[in-house]
């Protein structure tokens, strides 16, 4: 059962009231659920985030890994606060190990009753520490597990160097920006296209504003002249004569020629007498951010 499958329920406190071990628990398990849903489908993502550099130690015997901060499938946080080191399995063959981290939600709760951090006692913290271990490759399971590293092992021994490209690394979503937005029709911002030879005009130009989509890198346009064509041919070709000339993440330039395919030719005021106006769409492309491990 997910978290998806279960009401989502908190506690609702009152002034005076006698809370439990149990009530606080459940009000955790409430705001770590929120936690876990927007991991797993807000992000998209599971793997290392960042840390969990895995180091073979001398005479190659054990792994030292450090902190770091990791996601599994179901969105479940694994926090290593302090340096481990892990023995390497005592196979008595060659064999092929994964060291991976898990939650340690599955190992199960403290019993309702408990009565830790209770009138007077004193709480001892626990450490924060997912469930480590080694794993053949049968006994794996990626998205429960994360894997941070990978060796050959024989009676205690890593048989060559750790195999680090089996560790996954979380990356955020990719998704692309996407807007809309069209010209007003009728808008004064028409005017000549003046070409390279004095007093030539080669069209109409319009300086399209794309300020209030918020891309924050030049994205792909696409752009379409919306004009009412009464008394002109061919409208279709009309309405697929322009072209940008020019983009940025706030605007870009449409720019419409005289003569073939439009045929024929119009001002800047006939333009907005009209109500002609440019209809685009913006798409910007996704920026992926790797997490590193840190070293």
């Amino acid at each position: 059962m997910n978290d998806l499958d279960r009401p989502l329920t908190h506690v609702v406190y009152g002034t005076g009231q006698l809370l439990r071990a149990a009530d606080v628990r459940d009000d955790e398990e409430h705001e770590a659920r929120l936690w876990r849903l927007h991991n797993r489908y807000l992000h998209e993502t599971w793997g290392i985030a960042v840390g969990f550099a895995a180091t073979l130690l001398p005479k190659a015997s054990a792994v030292r890994i450090g902190p770091g901060y990791a996601i599994d499938e179901d969105g479940r946080d694994l926090v290593l606060d302090h340096h481990v080191r892990m023995p390497i399995p005592a196979s008595g063959k060659r064999r092929r190990f994964v060291l991976t981290a898990r939650s340690r939600a599955d190992e199960g709760r403290a019993p309702a009753g408990d009565a830790e951090g209770a009138c007077g006692r004193v709480r001892k913290p626990r450490p924060e520490r997912p469930l480590l271990a080694w794993r053949t490759l049968e006994e794996t399971q990626p998205g429960q597990d994360v894997l941070l590293a990978a060796v050959a092992a024989l009676h205690g021994g890593a048989q060559g160097p750790l195999d680090l490209g089996v560790r996954q690394m979380a990356r955020t979503a990719r998704r692309p920006r996407i807007a809309t937005g069209a010209t007003e029709p009728g808008h004064s911002g028409w005017s000549w296209w003046q070409g390279p030879a004095p007093g030539q005009v080669l069209g109409l130009t319009l300086r399209v504003s794309t300020e209030d989509a918020g891309f924050t890198s030049v994205p792909a346009y696409f752009a379409r002249l919306e004009a009412d064509a009464h008394g002109l041919a061919r409208k279709a070709a009309f309405t697929q004569g322009g072209a940008i000339v020019k983009a940025t993440r706030r605007y870009f330039v449409y720019r419409l020629v005289h003569g073939t395919p439009l045929g024929v030719g119009v001002s800047p005021e006939e333009a907005e007498q009209r109500g002609w106006s440019v209809s685009w769409t913006g798409i910007e492309r996704a920026v992926e951010i790797v997490a590193r491990s840190a070293s």
